[in-house]
């Protein structure tokens, strides 16, 4: 299959208005190539995946990936993109993109959270597939949790915040399972402990104080 010239993509991409914007139109153009490929698509975790998510709110300088290494990389130094030290990594600095390739392994290390990835549909019916709402928030509970990571925290209380106020508000027992079925007591208690402070009256600032996950301003 005859690729898209990178000049014909950087084209493409500079019409839109937003760094979160060019990023979704980039995984587009990519999951299409993959999946021409592949008969499959690359899944987007970590930071990108808040970025997408929050529309911005949260802000990050790379793409991770959840596909095969050999031929995202294939497609990606046809591209003009370099590959970095590490191997993972591959940049096209002329337009400030950074992708890394994590392998083609589970979303969080679990069958069932790759099954309930989320597909978001672009125009020209473009789309690429991003890790579900719950498993990203369990994902940045357990970055505070273990790694002590206070900015993971912060960006989980916003997606919580989020998920509760959409239309189909995200599925809280889900995340109460999942937690507690690897007994991780810590992070659950944590979760609830959020979930509560969510859940009152904006008046009630004593909850919000002693909640773990200080408040983020998106």
């Amino acid at each position: 299959m005859n690729l898209k010239t990178w000049d014909e993509i950087t084209e493409k991409l500079s019409e839109t208005e937003s760094k979160t914007d060019r990023f979704a139109l980039f995984l587009g153009l990519f999951s299409e190539e993959y999946f021409s490929r592949t008969g499959r698509f690359p899944i987007l975790v970590g930071g990108g995946a808040v970025e997408i998510f929050t529309q911005g709110g949260y802000s990050t300088g790379d793409l991770d990936l959840l596909c095969d290494l050999d031929i995202a990389g294939d497609i990606l130094r046809q591209w003009g993109f370099s590959s970095c030290d590490d191997f993972r990594g591959f940049i096209q600095p002329d337009d400030d993109l950074y992708v890394e390739i994590l392998g083609a392994h589970e979303v969080n290390d679990d069958p069932e959270a790759t099954e309930r990835v989320e597909e978001i549909v672009l125009d020209d019916n473009k789309k690429f597939f991003i890790i579900a709402l719950e498993d990203l928030i369990i994902d940045r509970i357990r970055a505070y949790i273990c790694w002590k990571h206070a900015e993971s925290g912060i960006w989980a209380r916003v997606m919580m915040k989020i998920g509760l106020e959409t239309d189909e508000p995200i599925d809280l027992d889900y995340i109460r399972k999942k937690l507690s079925d690897s007994g991780e007591e810590e992070a659950l208690k944590m979760f609830e402990e959020v979930l509560e402070s969510l859940n009152q009256p904006a008046d009630k600032t004593a909850m919000r104080k002693t909640s773990p996950f200080k408040e983020g301003k998106p």
